[in-house]
């Protein structure tokens, strides 16, 4: 008994117009290309932006950080036990005895500064290959699609 193929059209169809497909191609370049230039620091393109949010919002809570940065909970909590294992984040207890708070260490703090000026070198040179116009655009796209999304998910619910 044989399998059916995918029709070879409806695939091209996607690989061409489907703002997922490109997205997650795009995504996996882009962290790649970041993942390298912040290697010298110890750090991924997901841990780096990790820390990113968590000085922004100093103690959150696990759950907020998660909606914050669009991740499912079981995803950050494997993230984030990386970075505690590495002294960068702890694991507070919260209000209750069911939340925990996540707050950046001063090691944290520290592999942040030092992979700031790698980023911005990094992010230099993706904003070279495009004006400055059209860098905005993109991350202005990117922000709608984001919150677009968001909310499809939450109107699914």
């Amino acid at each position: 008994m044989g399998t059916a193929s995918a029709p070879a059209a409806a695939c091209q169809t996607v690989a061409a117009s489907c703002p997922c497909f490109a997205l997650r191609k795009a995504s996996r370049a882009v962290t790649q290309l970041f993942d390298e230039a912040l290697r010298p620091v110890g750090l991924h393109a997901t841990q780096f932006s990790l820390l990113v949010a968590l000085r922004l919002l100093d103690a959150v809570r696990v759950c907020d950080l998660a909606e914050e940065v669009v991740t499912d909970p079981t995803t950050l909590s494997r993230n984030l036990a990386v970075l505690q294992r590495r002294g960068l984040v702890t694991l507070a207890a919260g209000g209750d005895r069911r939340t925990r708070l996540v707050v950046l260490t001063a090691a944290g703090h520290a592999a942040l500064s030092r992979a700031l000026p790698i980023w911005d070198a990094t992010y230099r040179r993706l904003e070279a290959a495009l004006s400055a116009p059209e860098a905005a655009q993109l991350l202005g796209s990117l922000d709608a699609m984001t919150r677009l999304a968001v909310s499809a998910r939450e109107d699914r619910r």
